[in-house]
């Protein structure tokens, strides 16, 4: 009976063991992993939040800015540049600086010939300014070569982010268009949109103008006939006994005018002073005479 007892005892020891670490487990496990599953957040369709985010940045109007080429340092740059040279054939050069601007890409903006001077302006994309000038430089000799860099990158950004706003007003006041019933709002909403729009023309045109000056480069050329050498003078043949004489006869012709030109300089003083004096010596003589005989 004893044996039994115990067995029965151990027995149900043993199953309340049992029982109690399973409840346990049950309920430790089950107060894990709901808080933790409440935490957790909601998965997002990545499609569709993309999607959402380029809506977004369309609705808001903003402007990309226009293509335009790279700068070496990531900034927008209008570059100019004078070249002035000399050339034996103005018109010539200037034909030649006309075709290396369309083998180039570009195109000639302005021509002023005159005479021996003229005055070529080009055009020419901004990534061939440099083999353009190169050219240039063999076209006769370069006496002056001038380049100017101008930043337009925060005008550019500036004139873009203008733009998105005042297209995102027009088209406020478009929908204020389609919305008014009577006439006085009809006129007076078609008056400010009217204002709105050509305001927005205007910053169109003037990113348009920066951009176009950012992708093509001017280039002023002014070309100047070259002056002509001076001609070879002949030598001077080597002396000789002919020259001698023709040296002596000249020589001998110079000194008898000069004889001349001195004698005919002194004879009004030998008239006018030598005749009186031959008179009173010869008085002066005769009357020696007299007395001595």
């Amino acid at each position: 009976m004893r044996r039994r007892v115990v067995v029965a005892l151990g027995a149900t020891v043993l199953i309340g063991l049992l029982a109690g670490c399973s409840g346990t487990n049950s309920s430790s496990s089950s107060g894990v992993s709901s808080p933790a599953g409440a935490n957790l957040p909601v998965p997002q369709n990545r499609d569709s939040a993309g999607s959402g985010a380029a809506s977004g940045k369309t609705g808001s109007g903003q402007a990309a800015l226009p293509n335009l080429p790279p700068a070496a340092s990531g900034r927008q740059v209008i570059r100019t540049a004078t070249v002035a040279l000399t050339t034996n054939n103005v018109p010539t050069a200037a034909s030649k600086a006309e075709q290396l601007a369309e083998g180039a890409g570009g195109y000639l903006s302005g021509e002023n010939v005159d005479g021996d001077t003229a005055t070529v302006t080009l055009s020419v994309p901004q990534a061939q300014l440099d083999s353009v000038l190169l050219g240039l430089s063999k076209l006769g000799n370069v006496t002056s070569q001038q380049q100017q860099s101008q930043d337009v990158t925060d005008q550019l950004v500036d004139v873009s982010s203008r733009i998105a706003t005042q297209q995102a007003s027009v088209a406020r006041v478009r929908q204020l268009l389609n919305q008014a019933t009577s006439i006085s709002d009809i006129v007076q909403i078609e008056g400010e949109l009217s204002q709105r729009e050509s305001d927005l023309e205007s910053m169109e045109r003037q990113q348009a103008e920066l951009a176009g000056q950012v992708a093509m480069s001017t280039v002023n050329v002014q070309l100047t006939k070259a002056a002509l050498p001076a001609p070879a003078q002949a030598s001077a043949p080597a002396p000789g006994f002919g020259s001698g004489i023709s040296g002596g006869w000249q020589a001998l012709g110079q000194t008898v005018r000069v004889v001349l030109l001195v004698l005919g300089a002194a004879l009004p003083f030998l008239l006018g002073f030598g005749i009186p004096a031959l008179a009173i010596w010869w008085v002066i003589r005769r009357r020696r005479t007299a007395k001595t005989s």
